[in-house]
């Protein structure tokens, strides 16, 4: 049985006056699967899941998802829809505590919720996530892995079909890393499909059921993570004379 396309882009392209940021970005991201973006910095991977996730509007191409086109829609309806995303630099609500951080992802989510409903659904993300003794905290003040936890419990508290990570291994160590890996497989067998973004090598080998290189806004290959890494205009763009996997 052929697997089921969640979401898809057509030729998305962003201009930024005359800079030309994405050009074409054609991808299929399938149900329970795992998908990475990778190249080097300013190869246009978070302008990609900008325009994924609303934040800019595509200067041409179209954006599908279930089967409807969303590539007129808003950050609000697309994240009433069911597409979830953190930031790379993550961006908790400063003057906010963990559960309040939390809690408005839930109220903004798939799910009409009430005040009381969200607040009981947070703390379940928040045990589910490791944050429930830090619930009380103020967001901005938890140290780095904590933070990359609130991303990821904010974003799925809007019960999310499709998430969208961006570096959420960057300055993680390894131990931290592992539990990251672990996460994100969980997400995945839950039923959420995941477009990520990152640049740990052996994070993608590990996750990732497609992989699509990008550079100089245009998508350079895509394929499984062996035969990308093995691709001679892969290693001259982005990983360097010595494969980093």
């Amino acid at each position: 049985m052929a697997e089921k396309i969640i979401l898809e882009t057509r030729g998305i392209t962003k201009y930024f006056g005359g800079l030309r940021a994405v050009y074409n970005i054609s991808l299929k991201l399938n149900e329970k699967n795992i998908l990475a973006i990778i190249g080097p910095n300013g190869a246009g991977k978070t302008t990609t899941f900008n325009l994924i996730s609303g934040v800019f509007p595509v200067s041409s191409g179209n954006i599908i998802f279930e089967g409807k086109d969303i590539t007129k829609t808003n950050p609000a309806e697309r994240c009433h829809l069911g597409i979830g995303r953190t930031f790379q630099i993550m961006q908790p609500f400063e003057d906010m505590s963990v559960l309040e951080n939390i809690t408005t992802g839930a109220l903004f989510g798939r799910h009409k919720y009430s005040l009381k409903e969200a607040k009981q659904k947070s703390l379940e993300i928040a045990k589910r996530f490791g944050l429930f003794e830090y619930k009380d905290f103020v967001g901005s003040k938890l140290p780095l892995a904590y933070r990359k936890k609130l991303e990821i419990a904010r974003a799925y508290a809007t019960s999310p079909k499709v998430m969208l990570l961006d570096e959420v291994m960057e300055g993680l160590n390894p131990a931290e890393a592992r539990e990251m890996i672990e996460t994100i497989f969980s997400l995945r067998d839950e039923g959420i499909s995941i477009i990520m973004i990152d640049h740990i090598m052996f994070t993608i080998k590990e996750l990732a059921d497609w992989v699509i290189v990008m550079n100089y806004g245009e998508k350079l290959t895509e394929g499984k993570y062996d035969d990308v890494v093995k691709s001679k205009e892969v290693i001259e763009a982005y990983l360097g004379k010595e494969e980093t996997c």
